[in-house]
């Protein structure tokens, strides 16, 4: 069969290689069978891993195609041919692809040393890259798999010549049609290269996890694609590794701060401390954990607000056991739901959720004492990797805009946040009816912009922040109302915190409204309504809930439990500076050689680091030493 034209050569090209990488993909799985676990090995998921790794393959095409695509479409107005153009792409597609059927062939034995797709670590591990090269390539099935490459190269050599020899100049005889033709075929290639559809976010590694399974989640990644995002996120500035001080004696100082004795067992990271509650609760209550965008305490009646914004949160925060110098970990959500999920801090720019390392936090803790865990969000998760960190980190359903109607999606972010708590209250009934307590975590999402208030709402304020942070308060309310009618109610403790606050009011480098924000343990039933001063951070929610719980764990994390013990300060990330507080002092981090010391509870800005060094040495060093531990677990422990 002869190809008629441009867009023939390119349609055959797109088949070819696709069908290439599909046959590479099926050695792959059947070599990695045995890692499907025997729960999800239902026809219906294998089958949407090798759609997501037909989406992800048609991404790596796309790269390699859309320039060879352009020029052969420009080249369709000339009336002479320019075989040089043709022979010069036919290297260029050739080259380009036999290295991504290369990686792709020899990831089949790295993946089955290390359940993960090769990336820049393959060329990192530790100190010594060597290490990892010798692992490789003393396993003498390598050789088989660089042998499948080979045959996968040489079969496409042979069929990219076929194709490029059968392909036809054929001239067009619409300029008009021809032109239009070539934008639409462009534009359905650039769709594919970004794998998406949604405004929110293109495709990336997050968006291949579907499911519970780790193996199948991986099956539909495409090894090149792997390898290069790991390259470009190895440029990102957050990727930087600190060096504030000596790893064994962060750790040291991190024993020190935190009490911690000898590990439980041997396995255990070296910060672990088995907990123990003095009275243990025989029975385990749900938990309702309430993530509220921007939800800065600045903006709540009891800390100064006289513009009503916050009515019914007020209300229950004088009804809960209230921390009321709480501050986030960063100025992102995806800090906030990284520290409040696994109890680490946020480093500089470090985006932790693009990791999908799995840590010891409240998902997981819970999920091991029989707790159903799920998650829900306004909008697309594939945003910011949330659902693959969310899966990779104890959650076992992810519900995001993808499972609600159309017509109820209203902007970028998806759902209202009232109708995600309306959509959630029948999920929630279900899963108390399964004889398991349940831990249901909810990011909200209406108090960001674009803001969208619905009519049926009807605020008091005319500024349209305040409107929209009324309406949050509004949806938060509502939910309430109906939760206090169901038969879980009373035996459920709400857990409320903000992700971060709002920059206002800024009186210094680092603006204390985007980190102060409130933290709330709501169960009338359970208990007593109380207001604890001291500091604390998002990174003390997990192991507070813990304790409220009454139930006991391994506490590997950077967080403590807030009603029983009391940390000197807490330390916070601004992106491209660091601060520290305790109740008086607050220290911002600039470097080595810009260290400022406010008294920020009197709004007083003069500099005091001068006047008091060894406040600064001693904050300095809290701060260092829990940064520099973290870095330490995440590079060495977590997997």
């Amino acid at each position: 069969m002869r190809i008629k034209g441009n867009f023939g050569l390119i349609a055959k090209l797109y088949l070819l290689a696709l069908s290439i990488f599909s046959a590479i993909r099926i050695l792959f799985f059947v070599r990695e069978l045995g890692h499907i676990n025997s729960a999800n090995n239902d026809v219906t998921n294998i089958l949407r891993g090798f759609l997501m790794g037909l989406r992800f393959d048609i991404v790596v095409s796309g790269y390699i195609l859309i320039l060879p695509a352009l020029v052969f479409f420009i080249l369709g107005f000339f009336k002479t041919e320019v075989k040089g153009i043709y022979r010069f792409f036919f290297w260029w597609i050739f080259l380009l692809f036999s290295v991504s059927f290369f990686i792709a062939a020899v990831d089949i034995p790295y993946f089955d040393q290390f359940f993960a797709h090769v990336s820049m670590g393959a060329f990192e591990w530790t100190d010594s890259p060597e290490f990892v090269a010798k692992m490789i390539f003393q396993e003498p099935k390598i050789y088989l798999f660089i042998v499948v490459a080979f045959i996968a190269i040489l079969f496409f050599y042979w069929r990219l010549k076929r194709i490029f020899a059968q392909r036809d100049a054929v001239r067009p005889k619409n300029y008009w049609v021809h032109g239009i033709s070539s934008i639409l075929v462009l534009g359905l290639m650039f769709l594919g290269i970004r794998g998406r559809t949604s405004a929110k976010s293109p495709i990336r590694i997050g968006t291949a996890y579907f499911c519970n399974d780790p193996f199948l989640n991986k099956l539909g990644l495409n090894p090149t694609f792997c390898l290069l995002r790991s390259y470009l996120d190895e440029l990102k500035p957050g990727k930087k590794h600190v060096e504030f001080m000596d790893e064994q004696e962060a750790l040291s100082l991190v024993k020190k701060y935190y009490h911690i004795g000898v590990p439980p067992n041997e396995n255990a990271s070296p910060i672990a401390r088995l907990i123990t509650p003095s009275l243990p609760s025989n029975q385990k209550y749900n938990v309702v954990l309430i993530i509220m965008e921007s939800m800065a305490a600045a903006k709540m009646e009891r800390h100064g607000n006289n513009n009503h914004l916050t009515p019914f949160l007020d209300s229950l925060s004088h009804q809960s056991l209230y921390f009321d110098h709480c501050y986030s970990a960063g100025i992102h959500t995806f800090n906030g739901l990284f520290s409040t999920l696994v109890s680490f801090p946020a480093l500089y720019r470090k985006h932790p959720l693009y990791d999908l390392k799995p840590f010891d936090g409240i998902a997981t803790t819970l999920r091991k004492k029989g707790y159903t865990t799920t998650f829900f969000s306004n909008h697309d998760t594939q945003f910011d990797n949330m659902e693959a960190f969310f899966l990779t980190n104890g959650f076992e359903k992810v519900y995001s805009q993808k499972d609600y109607p159309a017509k109820e999606v209203k902007s970028s972010l998806g759902v209202t946040d009232d109708y995600l708590f309306r959509f959630a209250l029948p999920v929630l009934d279900e899963l108390s009816q399964k004889n398991k307590p349940f831990l249901a975590t909810f990011m909200t999402a209406s108090d960001h912009v674009p803001y969208y208030i619905p009519d049926y709402f009807k605020p008091h304020n005319s500024n349209a922040k305040e409107q929209i942070t009324e309406f949050a308060d509004w949806s938060l309310s509502q939910f309430f109302a109906k939760a206090q009618t169901k038969d879980w109610f009373d035996h459920t403790i709400f857990v409320l915190l903000g992700d971060h606050g709002t920059p206002t009011n800024v009186k210094y480098d680092v603006s204390l409204n985007y980190h102060h924000i409130p933290l709330i343990f709501y169960a009338p039933k359970l208990l007593n309504p109380n207001v604890i001063s001291h500091i604390a951070g998002q990174i003390d929610c997990f192991p507070t809930t813990m304790g409220v719980l009454r139930q006991p764990y391994i506490n590997s994390t950077l967080g403590i439990d807030l009603v029983t013990e009391q940390r000197p300060y807490i330390f916070i990330n601004g992106d491209d500076k660091l601060a520290v507080l305790d109740d008086e002092f607050l220290l911002i981090y600039n470097g080595e050689n810009s260290v400022k010391l406010h008294k920020y509870k009197v709004l007083d800005q003069k500099d005091y680091a001068k006047d008091f060094p060894e406040k600064v040495d001693e904050m300095l060093e809290y701060m260092k030493a829990n940064l520099q531990t973290y870095q330490y677990i995440d590079e060495h422990l977590a997997k």
